[in-house]
C-alpha cells in the first residue's frame, strides 16, 4: 500500500489515446478529402426493352487502419480507468484480491454501495464520491434509462470496448441524403437517383442512378464519368468517429483530473 494516489500509469494511457486521436484525425481527413477512394461507380443494368440504364455506386473495402486505431484508443481509455481504480485501491485500501478491483459502471443508485464495496474495498470515501459523480445515474440520481436518457460516455466506452473484443468495429458510412453523378449521354437523360445510407463494406450498394432514352426510336447510351457522395466516418451507431473519440477522451481526463484534485485535498488535510 502507498500513502498517495499515483495515477501516472492512467495518465500515460490517456496520452497514448491522444496520439491515437491525432492519427485518426489525419486518416479521416484523407478519406473525406478523397471519398472516391472508398467508392466506385459502374453500369449495372441496361434494358433495351425498358429503355433504361442503371448505374450503381458500390463501396470498396474501408481503410483498415481506422477501426484498428479507434480500437487502440478505446482500449487505452478503458485501461486508464482500470489503472485509476487500482491506484485508488492501493492508496490505503484494505487487503483484497486485486482481480476484483475495477472501475465501476453502475446504472442504478440502489446498487451503488454494494458494488463499490466489492470492487473498491476500503477506498477513501471521498475518492468513492468522486467516482460516483461520473456514473450514469449521477445526474438525476435514479436508475439510468438508456432509452430515455442521452448516451453516457462511461456506458458508450464500456459498450464499444466489449463490442471490439468480439468483432471489428465499423467506422465508415455513407449518408442517405445526397449524391450525384457526372455523365455523358446520347439520347438519354437522368430520371432517378437513390442514395442509401449504409456502412461501408466491400460490394455494398450505396447508390443507384437511372437513365432513360429520350427518343425510343433512336439508339441511346450513358457514361458516368464521375460521382460525388457524402462519406460520414462514423463509429457504428454512436456518431462521427472523431467526435466520439474526443468525447470519450475528455471524459476520462475529467475522471482522472477529479481524482487527482480530490487526493490533493485529502493530502492537505
Amino acid at each position: 500500500m502507498v500513502d498517495k494516489l499515483v495515477l501516472e500509469d492512467a495518465w500515460a494511457r490517456v496520452r497514448r489515446a491522444r496520439v491515437h486521436l491525432e492519427e485518426l484525425q489525419a486518416l479521416v481527413a484523407s478519406v473525406t478529402d478523397d471519398p472516391h477512394s472508398q467508392q466506385r461507380a459502374y453500369p449495372a443494368i441496361k434494358s433495351d426493352e425498358e429503355l433504361t440504364i442503371e448505374f450503381l455506386v458500390v463501396g470498396l473495402k474501408p481503410i483498415p487502419d481506422v477501426p484498428l486505431i479507434f480500437s487502440d484508443l478505446i482500449h487505452n481509455l478503458r485501461a486508464a480507468l482500470e489503472n485509476a481504480a487500482m491506484a485508488c485501491y492501493r492508496r490505503r485500501g484494505k487487503l483484497a484480491d486485486p482481480r476484483d478491483v475495477t472501475f465501476p459502471l453502475v446504472r442504478d443508485p440502489a446498487r451503488w454501495e454494494r458494488t463499490v464495496g466489492k470492487v473498491l474495498p476500503g477506498v477513501d470515501q471521498r475518492l468513492i464520491e468522486q467516482i460516483r459523480r461520473f456514473q450514469p445515474f449521477s445526474i438525476e440520481n435514479r436508475p439510468f434509462d438508456e432509452k430515455r436518457a442521452p448516451r453516457h460516455p462511461l456506458v458508450v466506452l464500456h459498450d464499444l470496448a466489449r463490442l471490439d473484443r468480439h468483432q471489428r468495429l465499423h467506422v465508415a458510412r455513407t449518408t442517405n441524403d445526397w449524391g450525384r453523378v457526372i455523365f455523358q449521354a446520347r439520347n438519354a437523360k437522368q430520371t432517378g437517383s437513390e442514395t442509401i445510407g449504409a456502412i461501408m463494406e466491400e460490394g455494398k450498394v450505396l447508390a443507384r442512378f437511372t437513365f432513360q432514352a429520350i427518343d425510343p426510336s433512336r439508339p441511346f447510351d450513358a457514361l458516368v464519368t464521375g460521382h460525388e457522395m457524402r462519406v460520414a466516418i462514423e463509429i457504428d451507431s454512436e456518431g462521427p468517429v472523431l467526435s466520439v473519440a474526443a468525447w470519450l477522451l475528455q471524459f476520462v481526463e475529467q475522471v482522472l483530473g477529479g481524482l487527482d484534485a480530490t487526493a490533493a485535498s485529502i493530502d492537505m488535510g
